[in-house]
């Protein structure tokens, strides 16, 4: 049995099908159409044996989804027993009348793929078919893989409304990443060969503390956007840690990334905090594990409440503690124990955090270990549903086309 992981969005299943196939698992990742180069493949890898597994596609994205014929899509998907899949894939599982086995949103593909809009009228046509039958085709999965999001928030109220009463929810978090590409030992042996190893050590030679924030600069209008990450409030708390504790040599790594920079950059002037903040491009994500390894603490999002996120998985794989705002309410129930953070979610709760972490240093750095043991035991039980499901004897209903 062999399965095929549709769209790389955050190089997800990247991860995951090299998991499955050193699970001994016939698993293989198909890039759509769509313009993420940051994405790809090479981004997150040392050498070429992603080749070995790796298929281009002519299609995924809203704008081919009229255009590509229905035989191209039967025909790509036809080697593969189990279709797997984020992004625009619900929809193209509707094109050729079968329905995905397991949807693995991302965010975008469940909140905003699923609402009809007005659009260039060159595109018009096709996105909002693409919007009819991802509506249609995240219905018909027969499996959700989606960890717990904040209970009365955006994405678990889409879920509600659109998954089957029937389909399966599985809550373990996804594998992000590959965890054995980037155990300490061997990223250390990669340093050379990355872009930006030399400037992080100069940022961390200079400081006592280093802090990264290496997710999108996206802060403005939260009350209707699930992806505002509150980076406002990192900001400002940066700013009063350095007012209260003007003898630490403080830091921040970001990247220059996100539809808001133009905002953080002026937020960063106003809080007379240049100094202190050190932009690095947008990078792949080998790059950014060296980076991650120069650094203190690794901060997540302020503004919603997530378990479990790219910039999570990566800190939890690079052992660091994790500066986050977590309601531990919402996820209780699911899991035995939780990572432990620095938890904050104003900005006066992150200068507090950050002088915990001065005077607990060492408490902290165990912490983030901790993290890296609920990420393998999370990989553990992920992987154990897959193989599971994909050993199964049938797959891939039927549906009605489009």
């Amino acid at each position: 049995m062999s399965i095929a992981f549709i769209g790389n969005l955050n190089n997800n299943h990247h991860a995951i099908v090299k998991y499955l196939r050193s699970c001994g698992v016939d698993a293989y990742l198909l890039l759509t159409d769509e313009p993420l180069n940051h994405f790809h493949p090479s981004n997150d890898s040392f050498d070429f044996t992603y080749r070995e597994f790796v298929r281009q596609l002519s299609w995924g994205s809203s704008t081919a989804f009229l255009r590509t014929p229905r035989s191209v899509v039967e025909a790509d998907l036809a080697p593969y027993d189990v279709i797997a899949g984020c992004g625009w894939a619900p929809a193209y599982s509707v094109k050729i009348g079968r329905a995905l086995d397991i949807f693995l949103p991302v965010g975008g593909d469940l909140n905003r793929y699923t609402k009809h809009k007005l659009t260039h009228p060159s595109i018009f046509a096709s996105y909002n078919a693409a919007v009819s039958a991802q509506q249609k085709g995240i219905r018909a999965a027969s499996v959700v893989h989606m960890a717990p999001t904040q209970e009365d928030g955006h994405y678990e109220r889409k879920l509600r409304e659109l998954r089957a009463p029937n389909a399966l929810r599985w809550t373990e978090p996804l594998p992000m990443l590959f965890q054995p590409d980037y155990e300490p030992d061997n990223l250390a042996r990669m340093y050379s060969r990355t872009h930006w190893w030399a400037e992080f050590e100069k940022v961390r030679q200079a400081n006592d503390l280093v802090v990264c924030y290496h997710g999108r600069h996206q802060w403005l209008r939260p009350e209707d956007d699930p992806t505002c990450k509150g980076v406002d409030r990192l900001l400002e708390g940066i700013a009063r840690f350095r007012d209260r504790n003007p003898a630490v040599r403080v830091a921040l790594v970001t990247v220059e990334y996100g539809r808001d920079l133009t905002a953080s950059r002026e937020l960063i002037s106003r809080l007379g905090i240049n100094e202190l903040v050190h932009w690095f491009p947008l990078m792949s994500r080998k790059d950014l594990m060296v980076g991650l390894s120069y650094c203190d603490i690794v901060c997540g999002e302020f503004q919603y409440n997530y378990i479990t996120f790219g910039t999570l998985v990566e800190a939890m794989v690079a052992r660091k503690p994790i500066l986050a705002w977590r309601d531990d309410a919402d996820f209780e129930d699911e899991y035995p124990w939780l990572y432990p953070i620095l938890n904050a979610k104003t900005s006066d709760d992150i200068a507090a955090r950050l002088e915990d972490y001065q005077k607990n240093t060492s408490h902290w750095r165990h912490a983030g270990s901790e993290g890296t043991r609920w990420y393998e035991e999370q990989v553990d039980l992920a992987l154990s549903r897959y193989v599971e499901f994909v050993a199964g004897e049938s797959h891939s209903g039927r549906m009605d086309a489009v």
